[in-house]
């Protein structure tokens, strides 16, 4: 369910981890954008049964998206 919602937020899973446990998504890793970041985050608070989102992504620095997404 929440690789489903982040791909359908357009948020890439390349370099973004989460897990669901007892109505808690953890989302970690790293985003292309603040824009990407935030909709990760209202994708996972869309799926049924969770109560929290907890992120601790960072934005990829704009020298080194590019070589990331090419």
């Amino acid at each position: 369910a929440l690789d489903e919602a982040l791909s359908e937020a357009g948020a890439r899973t390349d370099f973004l981890n989460g897990v669901i446990s007892q109505g808690v998504v953890r989302l970690w890793g790293m985003v292309e954008s603040e824009e990407e970041k935030r909709a990760a985050q209202l994708a996972a608070e869309r799926i049924p049964g969770v109560k929290r989102v907890l992120i601790d992504a960072d934005v990829f620095p704009a020298d080194r998206r590019l070589r990331f997404w090419e």
